[in-house]
């Protein structure tokens, strides 16, 4: 009883210091993220034109994302619901910064940011009357991970007569005004070759000694290396920067557009100024036609070794070592079984993987072919989901603390599934495996999921299936090869006691995943999820005569 009203406090206490999105008219926080809708007017004329902008405050080390993430992330999004007769533009975007994780570099916004909407006031709007602007934000924060975050913003402004001030609304819209990118004053041109992307700045009025550094944030994924160097140097008044091109690199019918980002020293420190970049692919000074046409080939071939160094990367991960180690006890524990039952049940196992993945990929190729975006980890943006996967995860725990083996209660399912010692049991823990890595990331696997979200479905799926032979290539190898088995230690009781620590990682990811929930469907859902995770631990307990 005792570690079942420690595991219940451990629970509350997540569900207490786990806050969702408590909306307050205009503005809304989550635990990272605290939200503002705000507007450049205090009130509006019929007919008018209006900015409105979401502001959006974000604690230290987290960061959210830019039009063009970079390598992993998720752009903000916001829906406005306006009266009949108003119309929303699209997104205004502030310069964004770099954001870097080991190899994989993100472009986004840090401490804060405001996102600017031009509005448009229907002409038939009577004085007196409010005009009421409400707005769905969704956006993805992330620290070392990532969490998906929504909020619903109102912001009710009066109607009032041609000729009543209309007030000077929030400073917010003005200092991110002063953070979007101008139009570039300078005539820029492109050359281009199959290893390098240059831009040539003419007439350019910039000191050398006080360019700090340069840089081009592409609007678009793949058209640019993110991760590589951009070198620079002015001279005189023209200035030339080297670009690495990316996995989709510009063709003759496109346009290369973007942000070129200029930090100077100046009077109060450095100062970054963004210049919008446009440049159609026809108006490139080297042949893009000499592009050999083999090089996409080339870059499948990349991506699908990133994937697979990703994938064996990834049984390091937290996410997922804790369930690879209940296969690998098995291993050890009938080490000296028949060899061709242990070679079969490595096969299952990756059989699991890979069905996993190819489902994954099945269903990533579906949502898009509707015109959604998506990325990895995106079946994590479903409330259901993750609660599905918390129970999983604590039923595991359970499981691996020897509370129940086979048990007859749903929360038993997904573990005693991977725990039969057959080849079934072999092939869930695959699928179980594939489930508990998808929230995860690795080392290669950014530029290669990156690449095979926006390819043709035949290379989405070899990117997934390589990532899933990855992941499936340690316990593969130590079940064909008896050799390594060698290097196996002893089974003893050692076992017993390592498998009940494993439980401990599987709490602490049920843990987290109700914290997830928290932000993402509020404190009810955490209710019913504390509530269902509760009875099923209870049960499980009170069986055993605990």
């Amino acid at each position: 009883m005792f570690l079942l009203r420690t595991l219940i406090k451990v629970f509350a206490l997540t569900a207490l210091f786990s806050s969702a999105a408590q909306a307050s008219l205009f503005e809304a926080a989550t635990e990272q993220v605290k939200a503002q809708l705000v507007a450049s007017v205090d009130a509006v004329h019929p007919g008018d034109e209006i900015l409105v902008g979401v502001h959006q405050q974000i604690i230290p080390h987290w960061h959210t994302y830019w039009r063009n993430p970079g390598d992993s992330g998720l752009a903000t999004t916001i829906d406005y619901q306006l009266p009949d007769g108003a119309t929303a533009g699209e997104i205004q975007w502030p310069t964004p910064s770099r954001i870097t994780l080991g190899p994989i570099v993100n472009y986004g916004y840090e401490n804060e940011v405001t996102l600017l909407n031009k509005i448009k006031v229907p002409r038939e709007s009577a004085a007196g009357s409010v005009f009421t602007i409400n707005a769905k934000v969704k956006w993805l924060v992330c620290e070392e991970l990532c969490i998906p975050q929504k909020v619903e913003l109102t912001l009710d402004l009066s109607v009032v007569a041609a000729g009543v001030d209309a007030g000077q609304g929030s400073p917010l819209i003005e200092q991110a005004r002063a953070s979007l990118p101008a139009v570039s004053p300078w005539p820029i041109s492109l050359a281009y070759n199959k290893d390098v992307l240059s831009f040539q700045i003419a007439d350019v009025k910039l000191q050398s000694a006080t360019i700090k550094n340069v840089w081009f944030y592409p609007a678009e994924w793949g058209k640019v290396n993110h991760g590589a160097e951009q070198s620079w140097q002015l001279s005189g008044d023209k200035l030339e920067l080297q670009l690495k091109p990316g996995e989709a690199p510009l063709t003759k019918d496109e346009t290369l557009t973007g942000v070129l980002a200029v930090t100077e020293e100046g009077a109060n420190g450095l100062v970054t100024r963004g210049y919008v970049v446009k440049v159609s692919g026809a108006e490139v000074a080297t042949g893009i036609s000499a592009i050999k046409a083999g090089e996409p080939d080339l870059l499948l071939t990349t991506a699908l070794l990133l994937a697979f160094l990703g994938g064996i990367i990834l049984n390091l991960m937290p996410c997922v070592f804790p369930v690879l180690s209940i296969k690998a006890l098995s291993l050890i524990k009938h080490a000296q079984h028949d060899p061709r039952q242990t070679r079969l049940q490595g096969l299952a196992y990756t059989l699991g993987i890979l069905v996993s993945f190819g489902l994954l990929g099945g269903v990533l190729i579906a949502v898009k072919a509707t015109g959604a975006e998506i990325g990895w980890g995106f079946q994590f943006q479903s409330p259901l989901f993750v609660l599905a996967v918390a129970y999983l995860m604590f039923a595991v725990g359970l499981s691996l603390s020897g509370v129940f083996s086979i048990g007859g209660s749903i929360a038993g399912v997904g573990s005693s599934l991977a725990e039969r010692p057959g080849y079934s049991g072999s092939f869930f823990t695959g699928v179980l495996a594939t489930i508990v890595a998808t929230p995860c990331t690795a080392p290669f696997m950014g530029a290669a999921l990156g690449f095979a979200l926006t390819q043709p479905p035949a290379s989405l799926l070899a990117v997934f299936f390589f990532l899933g032979l990855g992941l499936a290539l340690p316990y593969l190898l130590l079940s064909q090869w008896p050799y390594f088995q060698r290097f196996l230690p002893k089974p003893g009781v050692w076992m017993d006691k390592l498998k009940q620590g494993l439980a401990f990682p599987m709490y602490g990811a049920a843990v987290w995943l109700v914290w997830v929930l928290a932000q993402q469907a509020g404190v009810n859902a955490v209710a019913v999820a504390l509530g269902g995770i509760g009875w099923h631990g209870g049960y499980c307990f009170c069986r055993m005569g605990l």
